[in-house]
């Protein structure tokens, strides 16, 4: 019964889970600077004519990137939104 309860409050208890993290997923930020680089140049391919992987710096480098295209006003709206702020009055 505990373990659900949980479950159940993760978009109450995560605000980057919930606002944030679709930057990451999907159709998004991420998913497009993935396509801008499968489709720009020549890449590696191994012997069996497939692409080799990304660089851990390649793929480090997009998330970076996908980051801090995230606007501030944003992230400040997704604490705003679960009640986390400065002040205890929550508006800030």
């Amino acid at each position: 019964m505990k373990r659900k309860f949980i479950q159940g409050c993760k978009s109450l208890l995560h605000p980057l889970n919930v606002c944030l993290i679709k930057q990451f997923k999907g159709e998004n930020e991420t998913h497009k600077l993935w396509n801008d680089w499968i489709t720009e140049g020549d890449k590696p391919l191994k012997a069996t004519y497939n692409l080799k992987r990304p660089s851990i710096p390649l793929v480090i480098g997009l998330v970076k990137t996908t980051w801090e295209r995230i606007p501030k006003e944003m992230m400040r709206k997704s604490f705003l939104k679960y009640g986390i702020s400065n002040k205890l009055d929550g508006t800030e």
